[in-house]
């Protein structure tokens, strides 16, 4: 074939090999990225994983926290019903009815 169009033709046959104009754009813009910043998919990993890794230590905290809040409120659950139980013996730990200072 006669190459009488010069570049233009250089380019429509590249594009034509990739399967069209906007895939050889695609594939152009691809190139230029990893050329200019070639650091930039380590960097983003990286903010991945820092990111993947305070979520992680988010959870952690969030876990224990909730099981510090139920152990306290099983705690306090057993506090009023021990308080319950010494208000219904009139106050008294060992069983026995209190004596008032006036009549002791």
């Amino acid at each position: 074939m006669n190459n009488n169009l010069g570049l233009y033709q250089d380019l429509v046959v590249a594009a034509k090999a990739v399967g069209g104009v906007a895939e050889y754009n695609a594939a152009i813009a691809r190139a230029a990225v990893s050329k200019a910043a070639p650091g930039l998919a380590g960097a983003g990993a990286a903010a991945g994983a820092a990111i993947t890794a305070v979520i992680g230590l988010g959870v952690f905290a969030g876990k224990k926290f909730l099981e510090q809040r139920n152990a306290d409120q099983v705690a306090a659950e057993e506090a009023k019903e021990r308080l319950v139980s010494e208000f219904a013996n009139d106050g008294s730990q060992s069983g026995e009815r209190p004596t008032s200072p006036a009549t002791a």
